[in-house]
């Protein structure tokens, strides 16, 4: 949830762009449609009885992370094309998102330690991006 939260404050420092291209448009709506999807699959709708994040994470976590790992993909278009941010620091930051990413999709076994180092990364990236 924190990333929608990213994203739409990301958006929202967009409105000064003048010139849009075509491609800055579709990488946007892409990059929402990776955060919906990522909290889709990892946020399932409640059925009756107690809901087992745990279990619902280890069906579709894998999904859930693949579709996180696009979202960081691309994030450096953004900043590098869209915000004329340096190349670097817009390399790096989500170079670790993408790690975490797939080593929760290679060592499903760790997920609550990646689960811990996520949450420490999402922070930071929350508030480095506000």
């Amino acid at each position: 949830m924190l990333y929608i939260l990213q994203l739409w404050w990301i958006g929202w420092g967009l409105r000064v762009i003048e010139n849009w291209t075509f491609l800055d448009f579709i990488v946007l709506m892409f990059s929402s449609a990776c955060i919906y999807g990522a909290a889709e699959m990892a946020l399932t709708a409640p059925e009756k009885g107690a809901v087992d994040m745990l279990k619902d994470s280890q069906e579709l976590g894998r999904l859930s992370a693949l579709s996180m790992l696009l979202y960081f993909l691309v994030g450096p278009y953004v900043n590098i094309f869209m915000y004329d941010n340096a190349v670097l620091p817009s390399l790096v930051v989500p170079f670790v998102g993408i790690v975490l990413m797939v080593l929760v999709i290679t060592l499903p076994a760790r997920f609550k330690l990646w689960s811990l180092l996520f949450s420490i990364y999402s922070l930071c990236v929350l508030i480095v991006t506000v």
